[in-house]
């Protein structure tokens, strides 16, 4: 058996690329279009709100990555994730807000960093980790990908975490 069980979840957060559409992106009064078609008047069927600047700004209105945080956890997720790139990302996460720096490198490719911050973010969810250190590992995986060329080629093992703060390159 595995050690980690999660309830069903059948709910999925869309991917918005605003520049594709043809239509306005603005959200504002039609917040079923964040939430879900059906989910019922103020209760988000979302638990966690991964968002850029931008992105988050276009369900919420443009603002600063605090208040950005702040208006999405009030549409009912109890974690906002705002991901500001080279800068970290800020998160509030059950009412506390925390800022995760961003790990040091020279970027070939930020092709797929977003994603793979989520998936570190993740992973360290699902393990049961505190929230800084799911924003930790996620700023680690983020960075890692932006060390390749390509959306996932740069996608670290948990054996190479460490590779971004050691003096040695070889993986033994």
């Amino acid at each position: 058996m595995f050690g980690y069980s999660c309830e069903p979840s059948y709910t999925a957060c869309p991917s918005w690329q605003g520049q594709l559409w043809a239509r306005p992106t603005n959200f504002a009064g039609n917040e079923k279009c964040f939430c879900g078609a059906s989910a019922e008047p103020d209760r988000c069927l979302l638990d966690i709100v991964f968002a850029g600047e931008d992105e988050a700004g276009i369900a919420v209105d443009p603002a600063d990555p605090s208040d950005l945080s702040r208006r999405l956890t009030d549409l009912g997720p109890s974690q906002a994730v705002i991901k500001l790139g080279h800068r970290g990302a800020l998160a509030l996460i059950n009412g506390e807000t925390l800022q995760q720096d961003a790990v040091p490198i020279t970027p070939v490719d930020s092709v797929g960093a977003g994603d793979a911050f989520v998936a570190g973010y993740l992973a360290e969810y699902i393990k049961g980790s505190s929230s800084a250190e799911r924003l930790a590992l996620a700023a680690k995986t983020g960075a890692f990908a932006c060390l390749a060329y390509g959306d996932w080629e740069g996608l670290p093992r948990r054996r190479e975490l460490d590779l971004l703060s050691a003096t040695e390159t070889v993986i033994r």
